[in-house]
């Protein structure tokens, strides 16, 4: 019986640094909830079957775009989800947002890109934004 309590303890503690770690993860995932799924996938390869046999996977995502224009999300396994944006006004709202982006996807861009205007965040953005603004003002483009 004195045993079980340290063992409780050392088990509640586990969890709570789970949770702690985990935040991000859940908050990502409630914030993509409201976007729509093209198809249910399983709860832990998520939509990974599409992807399982090859020659199909160029079709089943043409059946997603015709079914969703603008973006749709699908799920890599149980930990990631994948946002594909397709329409060319739902891509300049993502580009120009100043949405924290320290996420895994924009991390491989970042070596290859730098820290540009796509992958920078926070007043790095804001005043690399302002500087370009200028360069792409309806009288400049004219001429």
């Amino acid at each position: 019986m004195a045993i079980i309590w340290p063992l409780a303890a050392c088990f509640a503690v586990l969890i709570f640094v789970f949770l702690l770690k985990s935040r991000k993860w859940i908050r990502t995932k409630l914030l993509l909830r409201h976007i729509v799924e093209p198809e249910p996938g399983s709860l832990f390869s998520g939509h990974m079957a599409v992807f399982a046999d090859r020659s199909l996977v160029r079709e089943r995502r043409m059946e997603w775009l015709k079914r969703n224009p603008k973006l749709y999300k699908y799920n890599v396994g149980f930990l990631f989800s994948m946002v594909n944006v397709v329409h060319p006004d739902t891509a300049s709202v993502v580009l120009r947002s100043s949405f924290p982006k320290e996420n895994y996807f924009y991390s491989f861009l970042k070596p290859w890109l730098g820290d540009g205007l796509l992958v920078s965040k926070g007043q790095k953005w804001a005043r690399d934004r302002r500087l370009l603004t200028n360069c792409f003002h309806f009288d400049i483009l004219r001429s």
